[in-house]
């Protein structure tokens, strides 16, 4: 990893959201009441989704401290909020009362870690000169600012891509997409020299080892993907549905638009959440290697991408942690920028007593994987794995 980048990740707030689809993770884990779960904490939508699942317990884990004090923010507000005020500070992102409700409510349920982040951060619900909503604070948001920046350059076209995302079917939408040539007007070198800088991939939480991938492995490298990306997402998926790019293009949900855990149907069964959720901010191998628990489930995000340089060792020791943590219907998931997880092939691991390789102890679900993976409404993963060990379901 670059310097930017690994500083960014430990430093700074990178996601408000998370940009895993839950709907399909649900099925690929065949989630049980029963189930141990352990999974990367990232922007925290999906460690709420878990929790009201009903599963047995969950551990979320993450090297930076800023995305664990948004995970206890969020938890804060579900505990000691009503759902109106909820909904405004992580729906609408805006809040401009968030000062008051975080002294007299919010701050005395965080730890000294999460007071430490937010205590000089109370402005980040109010509206911005630039970046009004809070989902346009993280870098990812402001790189998704920057991005969506062209709009005023074309505002014309930028009013019809905005009106996408109100069309009440696929076809309408289609249709629609299809009479901008978005793919023709960004055929540019403009184009493409913007998605290959680095620094935007950092602010993007796209390491270095990701970014090549890509750029290696896919027709055409970032730029073409970039697009192929956009086009899946516009012609595949219901945008008035898809709260994903819905808050990615305007900064904001709405209550027909968002994860579950903002729904007002869910915000009675997260009052206790705070009890259930255990949050750690540590390597997540240093996690697993010190746990004296077994888990059922391990969600791993676009994780696998971030070990994936010339140096394997930590991918080592994760695995020998997630090996030597896993019960015996262990289900892990994780995702890939390219279409294949090449750097897991032949990976030492100590598994079952003695030291083996990788494909000879995991076994990947490919039927089921690639038929969620069609149906994902993010759409900017070259593949998603379902892995079980050899010899259990």
């Amino acid at each position: 990893m670059n310097a930017l980048f690994s500083w960014l990740i430990q430093n700074r707030l990178v996601y408000t959201v998370s940009w895993e689809d839950w709907e399909l993770d649900k099925v690929a884990l065949k989630l049980q009441p029963s189930d141990r779960v352990v999974m990367i904490t990232g922007g925290g939508c999906n460690v709420l989704n878990f929790f009201l699942s009903g599963v047995r317990s969950l551990h979320a884990v993450d090297l930076n401290p800023c995305q664990n004090a948004l995970l206890e923010l969020k938890l804060a507000g579900a505990g000691g909020l009503d759902f109106p005020d909820f909904f405004t500070l992580f729906g609408e992102g805006l809040h401009p009362d968030f000062p008051r409700l975080y002294q007299k409510v919010l701050r005395a349920r965080l730890s000294p870690a999460a007071q430490k982040f937010w205590d000089p951060r109370q402005d980040v619900f109010r509206p911005g000169i630039w970046r009004r909503r809070f989902h346009h604070r993280s870098t990812a948001g402001l790189a998704y600012k920057i991005l969506l920046e062209w709009r005023r350059l074309w505002p014309q076209i930028g009013r019809k891509l905005d009106a996408l995302f109100f069309c009440d079917t696929i076809a309408e939408q289609v249709a629609a997409y299809r009479a901008l040539d978005l793919r023709g007007r960004f055929d540019s070198p403009l184009f493409r020299w913007i998605f290959r800088r680095q620094v935007l991939m950092d602010l993007m939480a796209i390491p270095r080892e990701q970014f090549r991938q890509i750029e290696n492995n896919y027709p055409g490298g970032m730029p073409a993907f970039a697009m192929d990306s956009i086009e899946r997402v516009f012609t595949r998926t219901l945008l008035k549905d898809n709260y994903f790019w819905y808050v990615a293009w305007f900064g904001r949900f709405t209550s027909n638009c968002c994860p579950p855990y903002l729904r007002e149907e869910s915000f009675f069964r997260l009052a206790c959440a705070a009890d259930s959720i255990h949050i750690h901010t540590t390597k997540l191998s240093d996690f697993l290697r010190r746990s004296k628990e077994e888990f059922d489930k391990f969600v791993l995000l676009d994780h696998m991408d971030w070990l994936a340089g010339p140096d394997r060792s930590e991918l080592v020791r994760e695995w020998d942690g997630i090996v030597a943590t896993a019960s015996d219907r262990a289900r892990i998931i994780f995702r890939t920028a390219g279409p294949d997880a090449y750097y897991l092939h032949n990976l030492p691991i100590a598994a079952f007593g003695r030291t083996t390789v990788f494909q000879d102890c995991i076994h990947f679900d490919r039927f089921l994987s690639a038929e969620l993976h069609q149906k994902d409404r993010v759409a900017i993963y070259g593949n998603f794995y379902i892995c079980t060990f050899n010899g259990s379901a």
